[in-house]
This record gives C-alpha cells, structure tokens and sequence, in this order.
C-alpha cells in the first residue's frame, strides 16, 4: 500500500533527514517510500522540493566553511587532564591543509569563459577537436617513416594495436 502525503508532516521530515545527511535512497527507506514516489511528490508538492533544496543547500555551505576552515588553518583550545589529575587548557593550532587548499581553489576557481587560464585551477583541461584525426598504428608505419619520426622526437598522436589514440 502507498503511503498518503501528509503536507504537515512529510516536508519538515524530509528536511530534517537530508540535513542530517542522509541520500534519498536512505531518506525512502526511512519513510517507506520507492524512490519513485519521492520523485512524485517533489514534483507534485512544492514544499517537498523546497525541503530537498534547502536542506542540500544548507549541508553545502557546512561543508564548504568545514572546507575553507581547513584550508586557512585554525587555532582551538582542548582541554586535559594531567597525570596529577588537574584539568588544563592547551592551545592547539591545525596548519593549512594542502589538500583543502587545492579543493577549494578546483571548485571556487573554475574555468570561465574568456577568463585567463593561468588564473583557474583545474587537475585538466578538456579538450574538443573539430575535425578528423588521421594517424595510423605504429605497425603500420614503414621503416623509413619510423626512422623520421625519431629524428624529430615524439610524434605528437599514435595510434595503438587496439585502435585506440594515445596522444602526448
């Protein structure tokens, strides 16, 4: 049996599951819901969608002031006990996190259109080629041509056994 939508009950459930950070694989099985329906009622209620929204929304930004907080570094206070069994208070500092810092500039420094490329972070870059690719397997290539490829160095596309391009 299908479960009713209940208009003062599902939107403030599913907000609360999502922020705490449950999927909407997880969120169904806690309602007892497919997923399917789910779908049905972020289409059909718009309070549903606006609770899905939100909630994404908010766990975002809480993890992107995590993300930001590691990367700059930060200082705390932890507390401890001593040996003697005194409570003492330690100043504590996290240095820049590398990793944190490279994510964020991936994701925040995005290439944009006519924008400066040395000025974006990105791991690579796509490439779109417009045209035909004639290269031919490396087996297929006569000694001589072989012989002038490597006196100019690397050819710049080659293409495997298999058929597939490998290119520098």
């Amino acid at each position: 049996m299908q479960q009713k939508f209940d208009p003062k009950y599902h939107p403030q459930l599913i907000k609360w599951q999502t922020r705490s950070g449950l999927t909407v694989v997880e969120v169904c099985k806690e309602l007892k819901i497919s997923k399917k329906t789910l779908y049905r009622w972020r289409n059909k209620y718009p309070e549903v969608e606006k609770a899905l929204r939100e909630s994404r929304d908010f766990t975002d930004s809480l993890v992107e002031d995590s993300l930001l907080k590691r990367a700059l570094g930060f200082k705390y206070i932890e507390q401890s006990v001593t040996k003697a069994g005194d409570l003492v208070e330690v100043n504590k500092v996290v240095i820049p996190d590398v990793g944190a810092i490279a994510l964020w500039l991936k994701n925040r420094r995005r290439p944009r259109k006519g924008a400066d490329p040395r000025l974006t972070w990105q791991d690579s870059y796509r490439v779109e080629f417009d045209g035909e690719l004639n290269v031919r397997a490396i087996t297929e290539l006569s000694d001589s041509e072989l012989l002038s490829i490597a006196a100019r160095g690397r050819p710049r596309a080659l293409t495997a056994p298999d058929g597939s391009a490998k290119t520098d």
